[in-house]
């Protein structure tokens, strides 16, 4: 049932897509209007929520990503540098 609704939906969007180009958007160009029409369409849609503690949880493992990959950039031109010695 789910995938009859989601199909339903792009075919309604591809009809007003065709409606807005070929009809509307035509007919203004035809007698040289500056408009154009532009159409938005919002439809209801699965949502995710993030807790607190996951956004949190998410930024201190962005920050020890970013920690870990200064640690090996450092260290990486220290070996090199003594290396090149």
């Amino acid at each position: 049932m789910i995938g009859f609704f989601f199909h339903f939906h792009k075919i309604f969007i591809h009809v007003i897509m065709i409606f807005l180009q070929k009809g509307l958007n035509a007919r203004l160009k035809h007698y040289n209007s500056p408009i154009t029409v532009v159409a938005f369409i919002i439809m209801p849609a699965a949502t995710h929520s993030y807790t607190v503690d996951a956004l949190k949880g998410q930024a201190v493992m962005k920050q020890l990503r970013d920690t870990v990959t200064e640690i090996q950039n450092n260290l990486g031109k220290s070996i090199f540098e003594n290396a090149a010695r």
